[in-house]
């Protein structure tokens, strides 16, 4: 089934919701190389959970995140073909440990570079924490084996 531009537009992407537990952030923080000089202190805010703990803000890319979902054989993209390509983060509060956090994504364009040349889809997922949102962090997958499926150009 080939990429339907209009149907990816109107894609259902469940929204995901999840706790934030102090170790989880610990453990973001850590796999990022906090941690590494343990007497420093801008490190161990995010590390130590005996001391007031802070999320790193990048952590908003994977709080409430969909999964692999234009892997969903509805959405017609050649997955095996995708690579990411661009990811950024808007920060609108910091990310409180301890929160419900609720992520929603959403397709907001897509763009074809013309056969052969694939397409750009673009998304945006926001994160809440109950009506505050916390952040958006937009990307662009690169859908290498879908050019030509006639969107935008």
């Amino acid at each position: 089934m080939p990429v339907d531009p209009e149907a990816l537009l109107h894609f259902p992407i469940a929204p995901v919701a999840q706790r934030l537990l102090p170790h989880v952030a610990v453990l973001y923080a850590l796999s990022v190389g906090l941690g590494q000089d343990p007497v420093d202190a801008r490190q161990l805010d995010y590390v130590d959970p005996q001391r007031a703990l802070r999320v790193l803000p990048s952590m908003a890319v994977v709080l409430g995140h969909p999964g692999f979902w234009l892997a969903d054989p509805r959405t017609g993209v050649d997955a095996v073909r995708l690579v990411h390509g661009e990811q950024g983060i808007v920060l609108h509060h910091p990310i409180p440990v301890g929160a419900d956090i609720v992520g929603r994504t959403r397709v907001t364009g897509v763009v074809d570079k013309g056969p052969g040349r694939g397409a750009l889809l673009s998304s945006a997922k926001q994160g809440f924490a109950g009506d505050l949102r916390l952040a958006t962090t937009p990307r662009t997958p690169v859908l290498r084996g879908d050019g030509g499926c006639g969107g935008p150009t």
